[in-house]
């Protein structure tokens, strides 16, 4: 009995100790009052902007324009980057960047630049593998000067569209692509998009040179 009751009482201060230390914990990362408020009213004023600037076209998607349960996975500079230098600065012409900012929170529920670097999950090659000048290229856009758009090396038939299949997928975390990328020595490169560095990669190895 003795030792049962010990027990208990451990038990009871365990219990106790862990209330403590998640209350201290939410007094401690919870936001304040007046940034929740804050946050609120943005998010608010940004679905009225929505609502007068974008649902139109985005809550009845026609041909290739993304509805909004796909913007909604996009990051908010992504969203922002689209209204100011890509395919909607057109509409994002006649929008402040107070306006552009709280599209973003409502369409997204992140406010820019609070994406963490935990986020983005580096992929770098082990070693450095030398350039593969025999290797297949691709120069860009119609890889010959009849801009065939047509890769002969290795090539496929017709037959073969309905058997490809999705082997591995890279993403810029937060930007998009602007223009196809360019395959030399074995080594794919691109353009992230305005501000970014270009982005490398080893195809064959999935993996991103330590050079680039």
């Amino acid at each position: 009995m003795r030792r049962r009751g010990s027990l208990l009482r451990a038990g009871r201060a365990a219990h106790i100790w862990a209330s403590l230390v998640a209350a201290i914990a939410l007094i401690l990362f919870a936001p304040s009052p007046q940034t929740a408020r804050a946050q609120s009213q943005q998010i608010a004023f940004g679905r009225i902007m929505y609502q007068q600037r974008c649902a139109s076209c985005h809550e009845d998607p026609q041909d290739r324009t993304p509805p909004r349960s796909l913007l909604a996975q996009l990051s908010p500079e992504a969203i922002v980057t689209a209204l100011l230098t890509g395919t909607m600065k057109i509409q994002g012409e006649r929008l402040g960047a107070e306006q552009i900012h709280a599209i973003a929170l409502f369409l997204t529920g992140k406010a820019v630049g609070t994406a963490s670097e935990k986020e983005s999950k580096p992929n770098n090659c082990t070693d450095k593998a030398p350039i593969q000048v025999a290797a297949t290229q691709w120069n860009g856009w119609g890889r010959d000067l009849d801009n065939s758009r047509y890769q002969p090396s290795p090539g496929f038939a017709a037959q073969d569209l309905g058997k490809l299949k999705l082997k591995w997928a890279f993403g810029y975390p937060g930007i998009m692509t602007y223009g196809q990328p360019t395959i030399m020595g074995g080594c794919s490169r691109s353009m992230p998009g305005p501000g970014a560095l270009t982005g490398a990669l080893t195809p064959a190895a999935r993996c991103v040179p330590r050079s680039a």
